[in-house]
């Protein structure tokens, strides 16, 4: 019989927060009216990275976060903020 053990609290918020960030960069840089190329450019990322993260597929560093938001003229700070604040993190 295989025992299912239930996800941490700080895993799952962390999961929640991941997400919902994922989901902010692209919506900021939709707002910018920035492509995918754009933004990876001027982050100095590859294109490809900015689609797995928006899609969710990856969960990057900080260092990728902080370019992406560089990228887009925001605040990494703000964004994760935002993100806290979906995931309902206090």
């Amino acid at each position: 019989m295989e025992v299912i053990v239930p996800k941490h609290r700080a895993i799952v918020l962390s999961e929640k927060l991941c997400a919902h960030l994922a989901q902010i960069a692209r919506e900021c840089r939709e707002e910018e009216g920035l492509s995918q190329n754009k933004e990876a450019e001027a982050g100095s990322l590859s294109c490809q990275m900015i689609g797995y993260v928006e899609k969710q597929m990856r969960t990057p560093s900080i260092d990728v976060y902080f370019r992406m938001a560089h990228g887009m003229g925001r605040k990494l700070s703000d964004m994760v903020a935002e993100a806290e604040k979906r995931a309902g993190i206090k």
